[in-house]
């Protein structure tokens, strides 16, 4: 990192002199850096997918662009599958789009976002279109709050040419942290209903992330501050306790094995 000597030697004078002319001034320390997600990359046995994020002036993710493919060299060599975000004037994500592109035979999707006013998401509408098609709702999510604010019950309703799916979840929560979902499917039985999460105490890279990153697959326990940790898991970490890499292992997916998560940031 090139620095500028002699920004540097105002500096430093112009601390020497706060000290020297008043000794009960106390100087502020500098402002620790911030950091943020730019790109998150999964890699399995025979699969690679990454997800690159691009901000916008008040900080706010204003589009990741999906790449895939059988390896790091033939996914990234594309352009990849662009979703924009959209924020209303208090900063809260109001649409998530993946637009119709002619020629790409992908899903396009598009989910808009309603909140309550104390500034919570109540309500997601989904939808969906082919190619040469428009967009029509195919589910609808539904959000209630604790009297901290926290989501407690969501309730997903998927609709279908014949007859219509819900699908629920229960929330418990210690402090901030989710420490239990409880899964209910009107279709049939979910497999492994109730699951439990412990969590390390370094940041975790989704963070206020899980409604912008919610077309990805980002989990329900990642609302919490921290990283989830799970037997046989192995979580690495950078100098600043940055999530850097985490490995999944899914023992009911033998052929699969482990999954690979690589966490890239940026500070700002």
């Amino acid at each position: 990192m090139k620095v500028n000597v002699s920004l540097v030697g105002l500096c430093g004078l112009l601390l020497v002199s706060s000290l020297w002319s008043c000794e009960d001034h106390l100087v502020a320390p500098p402002a620790s850096p911030r950091f943020r997600l730019t790109k998150i990359i999964q890699t399995g046995l025979r699969y690679y997918q990454s997800h690159t994020l691009s901000y916008n002036t008040d900080g706010n993710v204003s589009q990741y662009v999906a790449r895939g493919g059988t390896s790091a060299s033939s996914a990234e060599s594309y352009p990849g599958v662009t979703t924009f975000l959209q924020y209303d004037a208090q900063g809260r994500l109001i649409t998530s789009e993946t637009p119709i592109v002619p020629g790409n035979t992908t899903t396009a999707g598009r989910t808009t976002y309603d909140y309550d006013t104390k500034g919570n998401m109540i309500a997601a509408k989904k939808y969906s279109a082919q190619e040469g098609g428009s967009f029509t709702i195919n589910s609808l999510v539904a959000v209630e709050y604790s009297s901290q604010n926290l989501p407690v019950k969501t309730v997903e309703t998927n609709f279908y040419p014949v007859g219509d799916a819900v699908y629920t979840v229960m929330y418990s929560y210690n402090g901030n942290h989710l420490i239990k979902t409880e899964r209910s499917y009107s279709a049939g039985p979910v497999g492994n209903p109730i699951t439990s999460y412990q969590y390390d105490n370094k940041p975790n890279p989704y963070y206020k992330l899980g409604y912008t990153l919610d077309r990805i697959g980002v989990s329900p326990q990642l609302i919490s501050p921290n990283n989830v940790i799970r037997p046989d898991d192995q979580l690495t970490y950078d100098n600043n306790g940055l999530l850097i890499e985490r490995v999944d292992y899914y023992k009911l997916d033998l052929q699969q094995g482990r999954t690979h998560y690589t966490f890239q940031y940026e500070a700002y």
